[in-house]
């Protein structure tokens, strides 16, 4: 069959999937801007092609050449993750609306890394139900929930705490602020409490509408029909052409699941986030009016004694109810959130609806309305008018309590995984800890450095360390600002921890580092004299020059290869100095005494220094944050911390409804039913689905979704995977086993790098079978994905350089172990030296369809 201009028609088609960092389509098809064009798709999700012209004007050895009988895309999925919503673009307002979209971007990270411990236990198999690890997933919407009552605690506290009880009591205390806040002086401290408390509450509801509106953009599966469940690629059109593989079995991995990417059930919720937010503000705000206004309590202690004579005020029995309501909402809001389930798809959705949607509408209406209540009541309420500056009652305790109970349950993490198999697994089994961890840990540094940047703004001259609490000469302090003890010790102790890891990783990365022997039996030059550089040209390269290059491209990827081992001592410090910072504020509410009085070996003037040099770094490192955030909305529209969204929005958002949703419950249908809609277009037509870095993941779980249905498992035998620079087996098989493990995909079963080794892998590397002799190290063809994912498996080819700082080999860090007769016929080394140009360049991470390794790998793979 030839096209119209009398040319052979293609009938392969090279869809190239691009990983993080948002590869632009031009870059990914090695073209200028002006030689691709769009074929389908939108902003946030499209393919593209070079342009007749440009594929006719390129010959064979120039970059972006197509050779005859392929049709190559490109598919660009970075909108789905790296844009914010577009909430208006003209002007200052545009401008300003930008800047808050990527600061609560910034502020629910915690909420995405927490969501990724929901799959980071033992998932049961052939399933995505709850049954048999609800007690995990119950912990970890727990764990969700309590940061969305930090995230409010923080907002209580800078708008309850700071700007009720203080700058609008006593407006000379924020001094920036002491001309706008002065007509409030005059207002009761009920009103003044009423109006601020719509600030906690605002908050939570900007997470809420940002969710939202989030969820309308990303999780819609685009065009794509429901033949046997949500989420599946349309049936093969009549006519289409007949398969041999019509009866294979149904895999029984995760990604092969025919619901798996449907859209989850989060909306309840969502709900229940929403309604705790307003309840935590409701009883904050009343527990304050009942305590504080009538009686002499202080803290947790409640006695008759201090109570007096508040039992025969109604005004007092009003708030107290008013509390009392708020906090049996919130008691029920903790249970349902334990009960509902977000991941148990064979539970039957009528069934669920029928309670879950009550509950959570409930709950959420009796909280907005004992919310509306209260803020009628304290307008209302002229006692204490004229009253000067205090302090919110319970605005020590109640942070310290919800991070009291989140770093609880981050410890039981980890024992969520079970004793068998944890070597090859992150950290050792510890992966559920450390993700909840690390959110934990973002999330009280988060909320420390924004309640001391605040108060060090307001607080004028003085300077933050004045910010902290001296109980043993209050009068003296009467006269500035003051915040709670609990956000200093939780900020101070942070970046100590953070400081402590960053000089140990340091001292890491400085060891030296030597791949050279892995490399040699992989195939790439050991020594200078078996470097390949062409010869001729103006300035012949010199061997020995780039062969040095090499060496210390091969270093710096190694050393940048001890993520796993890095990351974990870095949460470990980081978890270590939130139990610190928590031990320390508990002792000292417990014992009413100021920070620097709790630690009786060391002397007071040690802790003031420490604190006077920790609470300004902390106040610059928030000046500085926000000085980030501004800058980025004002030049892009992206999402700060980019390349961290594009790892942690891969999973289905599960575990925290407040997260960004899961890129992939659009892109990875979308991969599969743009190759299923190529493959129908004639029975002779086959595909090579070619994926980089994070786009392998992607790539993998388009072949799970095409292998879910009976519809379109017959596909798979038209279809070759090449995959480039990925993460598959080092990364996201320890990490997530029951997702991409070794017997999902049928990799072998991976070590963690050694800090203390030279090569970081040799321990992996010789445990699978250490150097091949030569007979075994001969390359034959492709081999297979199989595992639970592919029964039958589909060829695969997987490239990677030892000078890539992101890229490992997908199957095994060796190439055969004679021993047990196990060849890796799938991982390829690729040319360490790009020589496509005009200056030789060492290839590291990107441009990896450069090199001849890369036109080799695809015509192995249309050979099979």
């Amino acid at each position: 069959m030839e096209s119209s201009r009398g040319e052979p028609a293609a009938d392969v088609l090279e869809l190239r999937v691009h990983g993080v960092n948002n590869t632009t389509a031009p870059s990914l098809l090695d073209l200028r801007p002006q030689d691709v064009e769009l074929v389908a798709g939108d902003k946030l999700g499209s393919f593209w092609r070079p342009t007749a012209a440009a594929v006719s004007a390129l010959e064979q050895g120039q970059r972006g050449y197509v050779p005859p009988g392929i049709v190559r895309e490109a598919y660009s999925w970075g909108g789905m993750v790296r844009t914010t919503p577009d909430l208006g673009s003209a002007g200052a307002a545009g401008m300003l609306a930008g800047a808050l979209a990527r600061v609560f971007y910034a502020l629910i990270l915690p909420f995405s890394i927490a969501n990724a411990a929901q799959w980071s236990w033992k998932l049961p198999a052939a399933t995505d139900t709850e049954r048999g690890v609800r007690r995990f997933a119950a912990a970890t919407r727990l764990f969700g929930l309590l940061l969305t009552l930090l995230f409010t605690c923080t907002a209580a506290s800078l708008a309850l705490d700071i700007g009720a009880l203080q700058c609008a009591a006593a407006p000379p205390l924020c001094a920036p602020l002491a001309e706008m806040l002065e007509p409030l002086s005059g207002w009761s401290r009920g009103q003044r409490m009423a109006l601020f408390a719509l600030a906690p509450v605002a908050a939570v509801a900007g997470l809420w509408l940002l969710s939202v509106i989030s969820q309308l953009r990303y999780d819609v599966l685009p065009g794509m029909a429901t033949n046997t469940a949500p989420g599946l690629p349309v049936a093969p059109r009549a006519g289409a052409a007949p398969d041999a593989r019509v009866g294979e079995p149904a895999p029984t991995a995760l990604l092969a699941q025919p619901g798996f990417w449907s859209n989850r059930r989060t909306y309840e919720l969502a709900r229940l986030h929403l309604a705790a937010g307003i309840l935590l503000t409701g009883l904050l705000a009343a527990g304050h009016a009942a305590m504080a206004w009538h009686t002499t309590c202080a803290g947790l202690g409640i006695d008759a004694g201090c109570l007096g004579d508040a039992p025969s005020s109604a005004s007092f029995w009003v708030f107290a109810s008013l509390a009392l309501l708020a906090a049996a909402g919130l008691v029920v809001a903790l249970v349902v959130t334990i009960v509902v389930p977000t991941t148990d798809t064979a539970t039957s959705e009528e069934s669920r609806a029928r309670w879950s949607e009550l509950w959570t509408r409930a709950l959420l209406f009796a909280s907005i309305g004992v919310y509306l209540v209260l803020l009628v009541v304290l307008v209302f309420d002229d006692t204490g008018a004229g009253a000067g500056p205090a302090r919110l009652y319970g605005a020590g305790a109640t942070p310290l309590i919800i991070v009291s109970a989140a770093a609880l349950i981050a410890i039981s993490g980890i024992a969520w995984r079970p004793r068998a198999g944890r070597r090859y697994t992150a950290w050792r089994g510890c992966g559920p800890a450390v993700f909840l961890s690390l959110a934990l840990a973002l999330a009280t540094a988060t909320s420390a450095i924004t309640v001391v940047t605040v108060g060090n703004w307001l607080n004028g001259s003085q300077g933050a360390v004045a910010l902290v609490r001296d109980a043993e000469s209050p009068a003296a302090q009467a006269a500035g600002l003051v915040v709670s003890s609990c956000w200093v010790a939780l900020g101070a102790a942070v970046l100590a921890g953070l400081v402590v890891a960053v000089v140990w990783i340091a001292a890491a990365m400085a060891r030296r580092r030597d791949v050279t022997e892995r490399a040699q039996d992989w195939g790439a030059p050991g020594r200078p004299d078996a470097v390949d550089v062409p010869t001729g040209g103006v300035l012949p390269p010199s061997p020995a020059t780039l062969f040095a290059r090499i060496s210390s491209g091969r270093g710096i990827a190694a050393r940048a290869h001890l993520v796993e081992p890095l990351g974990g001592a870095l949460i470990a410090w980081l978890g270590i100095a939130v139990l610190v910072g928590v031990v320390w504020s508990w002792a000292a509410y417990a014992q009413r005494v100021s920070l620097w009085a709790v630690l009786p070996a060391l002397s007071d003037d040690v802790v003031r220094t420490f604190l006077s040099v920790s609470l300004p770094a902390l106040a610059w490192i928030g000046v500085g944050l926000v000085a980030v955030l501004a800058v980025g909305a004002a030049t892009a529209k992206n999402r700060p911390l980019g390349l961290v969204w594009d790892i942690v929005c891969y999973l289905p958002r599960t575990g925290h409804p407040f997260g960004p949703p899961s890129y992939a419950e659009r892109a990875v249908p979308e991969i599969a039913g743009r190759i299923l809609a190529w493959l129908e277009g004639g029975r002779d037509r086959r595909a090579v689905l070619a994926a980089h870095s994070m786009g392998g993941v992607l790539a993998v779980s388009a072949l799970g979704v095409l292998a879910s249905a009976p519809s379109t498992r017959p596909a798979l035998a038209r279809i070759s995977l090449l995959t480039f620079g990925v993460q598959l087996r080092a990364f996201f098989g320890r990490m997530l086993p029951e997702l991409l493990g070794p017997g999902i995909l049928g990799t072998e079963p991976a070590l963690a790098p050694r800090v203390r080794d030279a090569d970081p892998w040799r321990a992996d590397y010789e445990a699978q079978g250490g150097a091949a002799p030569p007979g075994e190290a001969t390359p034959r063809g492709p081999g297979r994905l199989a595992g639970a994912l592919l029964p039958h498996g589909v060829p695969w080819l997987s490239l990677w350089r030892p000078t890539d700082f992101l890229g490992f080999p997908a199957v095994s860090t060796a190439r055969a172990d004679p021993s047990r007769g196990f060849r890796n016929d799938v991982d390829r080394v690729a040319e360490e030296l790009d020589l496509s140009g005009y200056m030789v360049e060492v290839g590291t991470h990107g441009e990896y369809y450069r090199v001849p390794a890369y036109t080799q790998a695809v015509e192995d793979l249309l050979a099979t």
